[in-house]
């Protein structure tokens, strides 16, 4: 066993007696280790290829390699979220299994190996081998035809972790086990039919979640073909309105499209729905917001409080009322609903010293409804 997989190891141990609130009785006792709790076999060097890196791989695989590297998983070493959560207690190995999963990335000299976080070779490298979904005579090394392994089981190795590392630090990653009690999962759908949907045949390698960017730069591309989770349904309770009246209107937001809970992943990730009434000009009727994610304490120890996501084919509903004004004139009512997925709140950004500039946050839907305002009383209806 490795020295990462032995301090991974004894950090388990440790990790499972602060959870029970219990010390291991029997020192000789063993713990059979989940797949996060240690590191990959080392990949091999498949014949043909200079090295296992992503740049490496990208003389080919342009499109792939290009997608990949505005991914989470390109950021998974680098990102200053992560840098400084796990400078927190001490740097402890068992995080690298997930964050930097190749043993080559802990070798000498390996510092751009480990720069690239869950590259290329962690997903399509075994033993010295390249594996595929399908074979192609023109590779300039052999391929290994493999599609169970480019498939959700590799993605569960990591997304499906937990362990209390120490009294403020947790891994609570339940998105494996979520989605198998998902309808998508008894319908046959797992991560890769969402994450990685095809478009003309390609298979995307940037793994779109919640649309928020690791780097300010990568924004746009992280948003370009993003699809929320997340369906809005707008509606006003009549057509018109006049000066005087009571509007109300309804937002339904339903989790369609997510084959786990939304959000999932980080616990401090969390999305926010807003819905406002609008005059025409920008004048406020009235304004809701609904929080969807879990909520946690974080010291002294740190403490699930609440689960408060949207698990799939739920629904929520917001009511909004407000009234028009008596002199209003001719014009709309408008319903406005934003959604926006954070990543990590400013106060929590803080305490890890992300710098202003790091992407906390994206708006990935917005819509909108209108209804008449007209110079005159309404008559309801009924």
């Amino acid at each position: 066993m490795s020295p990462r997989a032995i301090a991974a190891a004894a950090l388990l141990t440790s990790s499972l007696c602060a959870a029970s609130g219990t010390a291991a009785s029997d020192a000789s006792t063993q713990v059979t280790p989940q797949p996060w709790q240690t590191p990959l076999a080392r990949a091999g060097l498949p014949r043909g290829l200079p090295d296992i890196r992503a740049s490496s791989c990208a003389v080919c695989h342009r499109q792939a390699a290009r997608e990949w590297s505005r991914s989470a998983h390109a950021h998974a070493w680098r990102d200053p979220q992560f840098q400084g959560e796990w400078a927190k207690d001490g740097r402890p190995d068992l995080c690298l299994s997930c964050h930097t999963p190749l043993p080559e990335q802990a070798d000498q000299g390996a510092t751009a190996l480990r720069d690239e976080g869950v590259t290329c070779a962690a997903c399509h490298v075994r033993h010295g081998t390249v594996l595929a979904p399908r074979d192609s005579p023109a590779a300039p090394h052999a391929i290994v035809t493999d599609r169970a392994a480019m498939g959700h089981d590799a993605c569960l190795r990591c997304h499906e972790a937990q362990a209390r590392v120490s009294a403020t630090l947790v891994c609570a990653f339940t998105t494996g086990s979520d989605w198998k009690r998902s309808p998508a999962a008894r319908d046959g759908k797992n991560c890769v039919s969402c994450h990685m949907r095809t478009s003309d045949g390609h298979v995307r390698h940037d793994f779109p979640g919640m649309g928020v960017a690791k780097a300010a730069t990568e924004a746009g591309d992280v948003l370009d073909g993003y699809r929320p989770g997340l369906d809005v349904r707008l509606a006003f309770d009549q057509e018109s309105y006049g000066p005087g009246d009571e509007v109300a209107a309804t937002v339904t937001v339903t989790n369609t499209h997510a084959g786990h809970p939304v959000p999932t992943g980080d616990v401090e990730r969390f999305v926010e729905v807003e819905a406002s009434l609008l005059r025409t000009g920008g004048d406020p009727i009235a304004t809701e917001r609904v929080r969807f994610g879990e909520r946690w304490e974080w010291w002294p120890v740190a403490k699930k409080l609440a689960d408060e996501r949207l698990a799939p084919g739920s629904s929520r509903t917001m009511r909004l009322r407000g009234r028009v004004p008596r002199d209003s004139g001719a014009g709309d009512v408008i319903l406005t609903v934003t959604v926006t997925n954070h990543r990590i709140t400013d106060s929590n950004a803080a305490v890890s010293r992300l710098g202003i500039g790091y992407p906390r946050r994206a708006t990935v839907a917005r819509h909108e409804a209108r209804a008449r305002i007209l110079g005159m009383p309404v008559r309801k209806k009924g």
